[in-house]
């Protein structure tokens, strides 16, 4: 691209320097538009087409919603030069071609006359049908007057189809129409997409379909009647008068200015009124798993650290309910209908993207539409080098709660949209650790901790890294595959050190908090470090069921009850935010409530030998024998001990309810005391399983153990049924002081 300057009226074009100023200030535009804008000036009065801007900016092989793309680079052109697309100084259209640069006084489009009319123009552009009008020359699609959304790839599908109504439109035509070749796309899903998306805009059914009608396997039809307006229009104009043909020209021209600039203001005020206050608020949001398009499975890191990191951002919004990542990977892979997602996870509105890679470059597409009915909302395209991901991650996050019509203080604003300086390096391997994180088993967690340690050494002073090695120490010790005393002190180190870096970062002060209540027992500190994680992450699942842990260990059940389902509402998919419900109706001796969450449980995750188990403690508790029986042997099968539960019924049968509960729970510590050679096992569960059984001495003897190595669920001892038995134990008493319980 040749550089040099480029003066237009106000403006001055710095083709070497990418900026544009407007009288000697600067005007923000972004790389793509200001791509565009050089393009267009260094080519002033020639036409440039569609097609070569697409070559120019993507590339002719680009997957990319192009339309979408240009239409959106010229829209910011217009805004920054302050350009009226209907009367241009600078940016003409060529409809159906492309765009001219044509620079202050050249640009003043004359209105056609009947001699220049021709079908390229935009007044022959019209179309109706029943209460539909379609303005092919705009691109848009009004309803009784009023605009109706429609995606780039339906409306030029409906544009293929109103070109020959009634006749056979075939599934190739369209494919090389709206895909031309090189367009990575799979054809058969977005032709059908496509094709949907139109039949809900045009209400039409496709059973009994009033306007598009399917030819299994070779195409579409338009089958109802189609009016072209534009005919008696055209007629009106060139009518004969009784006054000078000069004087009747000028008379009508005047005459179609004014209608024009009626119907412009009636459709700016309809799309005003559409936009703002006819589309209900959104309050609420799904992100899903941006689609991988590399072909590199290794790249997938990418979309799900930018998934993560986009969550992560618009959670710190207070006013919207934004969906966990963890739930959200449940959707990857999956072609699910957005609405069926917006039913699922109770949201109104669903993000999706896709991304692929052109050199060093990432190339990014997100979508942002309405679940209640699949209304596009917005969509933006990005090309950003990949030491630039950190900046997509703020623009888009900035861009969604502009289109949602969030109202942020200003605090809230500027952290969401803050510019963070970040080692482009160091942010590579935070995601890597992120995807890893997210993978949730013992060997992708030590992977996610071998790129967290390099993102740090890459920037000693990324916090977020260190927020995620904060993250890997919690979830190992709760695993049980780190000691826990010295999980729990590099725990805490990481998120102090992550804290002391970046204040603002509310899931390091969470890991402080669960530090301090499972390690340290310092249960001011927790609450402490709990109340900035939850007000800087108020949508972070994880933070309010760190936080349902104090108040439950505290004795609060129903500040416990508030925060449990307060994460289980934010990550509904993930089967540990509602056995937090259950366990916290457990322990505060509410054994039906409890039984209701471990039975819905065991409907969405019937693999879990967890609810059975504790289906099994409840049933014990509550007389019913045979059921507690019945939910045991499900567990222990879930659990592999096959032989076990196999052996049950018949032990049941001879000996009765409490000999075959004392039966399973002595094979169960043989089972324990067998793995434990093997690997860690926490002492708490051979002192739960000791005190059922009424061996205080051996119970003892581990909750010693226990007291010196700090498991997470030693902080239950007070609570937990299973330790009745031991209460009137002075050692019990003694116990429970030195750990401080209430």
């Amino acid at each position: 691209m040749a550089g040099g300057t480029i003066q237009f009226g106000e403006f001055v074009l710095d083709c070497d320097r990418f900026e544009l100023l407007r009288e000697g200030r600067p005007v923000k535009l972004e790389k793509i538009p200001m791509e565009l804008l050089i393009l267009m000036a260094q080519a002033e009065g020639h036409l440039v087409s569609r097609e070569a801007i697409i070559d120019h900016l993507w590339g002719k092989d680009t997957f990319m919603d192009t339309e979408h793309g240009i239409n959106t680079a010229v829209r910011k052109i217009r805004l920054a030069l302050r350009d009226d697309p209907d009367r241009p100084r600078f940016v003409q259209t060529v409809t159906g071609k492309g765009y001219r640069f044509v620079g202050e006084g050249n640009g003043q489009v004359e209105l056609p006359s009947a001699s220049t009319m021709g079908s390229n123009d935009p007044i022959r552009q019209i179309r109706r049908f029943g209460i539909f009008e379609v303005d092919l020359g705009r691109r848009e699609l009004l309803r009784n007057g009023l605009p109706v959304k429609l995606r780039d790839q339906s409306f030029l599908l409906l544009a293929a189809l109103l070109e020959q109504p009634g006749e056979l439109v075939t599934r190739e035509d369209l494919r090389s129409r709206l895909w031309p070749q090189g367009t990575f796309v799979d054809f058969e899903h977005s032709l059908n997409a496509a094709i949907k998306r139109l039949r809900d805009a045009l209400g039409d059914d496709p059973e009994n379909p009033r306007f598009i009608e399917t030819v299994p396997k070779r195409g579409y039809r338009f089958h109802a009647p189609v009016e072209d307006p534009t005919i008696k229009q055209t007629e009106l104009l060139v009518q004969p008068s009784t006054a000078p043909a000069a004087s009747s020209h000028v008379r009508l021209t005047s005459a179609w200015r004014i209608v024009a600039y009626v119907a412009l203001v009636g459709f700016v005020a309809s799309v005003v009124f559409y936009v703002f206050l006819r589309r209900p608020v959104v309050d609420s949001i799904a992100i899903l798993p941006l689609a991988n398009l590399t072909g590199n499975p290794e790249m997938d890191y990418l979309g799900d650290g930018l998934t993560d990191a986009l969550i992560n951002n618009i959670s710190q919004v207070p006013t919207l309910k934004v969906i966990s990542g963890r739930s959200m990977l449940r959707y990857k892979g999956r072609d699910a209908d957005l609405q069926t997602i917006g039913r699922e996870l109770q949201v109104q509105a669903v993000l999706t993207g896709k991304y692929a890679l052109r050199g060093n470059n990432l190339l990014i597409s997100v979508e942002l539409s309405d679940a209640r009915d699949n209304r596009h909302i917005w969509g933006e395209q990005y090309n950003r080098s990949l030491d630039d991901m950190a900046a997509v991650r703020e623009e888009v996050s900035h861009q969604i709660t502009d289109m949602l019509r969030l109202k942020l203080t200003p605090e809230q604003r500027q952290r969401i949209s803050r510019k963070q300086s970040v080692n482009p390096d160091a942010y590579q391997l935070y995601l890597k650790g992120r995807h890893y994180q997210l993978k949730d088993t013992p060997e992708d967690l030590r992977k996610s901790r071998e790129y967290y340690e390099q993102a740090i050494d890459a920037d000693p002073s990324y916090a977020l890294a260190y927020s995620g090695l904060a993250q890997f120490y919690g979830y190992m010790a709760w695993a049980g595959e780190i000691a826990p005393i010295e999980a729990g002190a590099r725990q805490e180190a990481a998120a102090i050190r992550a804290t002391q870096l970046d204040p603002s970062l509310g899931i390091a002060h969470c890991e402080q908090a669960v530090a301090s209540l499972f390690y340290k027992w310092d249960w001011a500190a927790s609450e402490k470090e709990s109340q900035p994680c939850i007000a800087l992450s108020p949508n972070e699942a994880e933070a309010h069921f760190s936080y349902a842990i104090y108040f439950r260990t505290m004795r609060r059940f129903d500040e416990a009850l508030r925060e449990a389902q307060r994460a289980e509402e934010l990550d509904p998919l993930t089967p540990e935010r509602r056995e937090m419900i259950g366990s916290i109706y457990y322990f505060a001796r509410r054994y039906d409530a409890a039984a209701e969450q471990y039975r819905q449980l065991m409907q969405s995750d019937p693999d879990l030998p967890g609810p059975h188990i504790r289906l099994f403690d409840i049933y014990s508790r509550t007389g019913k024998e045979s059921e507690a029986i019945s939910e045991l042997q499900k567990g222990l099968s879930l659990q592999g001990a096959d032989d076990l539960a196999a052996a049950l019924p018949a032990k049941y049968k001879a000996s009765g309810f409490e000999a075959t509960k004392e039966f399973a729970v002595r094979e169960q510590i043989k089972l324990l005391l067998e793995a434990s050679k093997h690997g860690y096992i926490a002492p708490t569960v051979l002192a739960a399983d000791y005190s059922l059984v009424n061996e205080k001495d051996q119970a003892f003897a581990w909750l010693e153990k226990a007291a010196a190595e700090h498991p997470p669920d030693l902080v239950e001892l007070n609570i937990d049924p299973d330790y009745d038995n031991l209460h009137s134990d002075q050692r019990f008493q003694d116990l429970i002081r030195r750990i401080g319980l209430p």
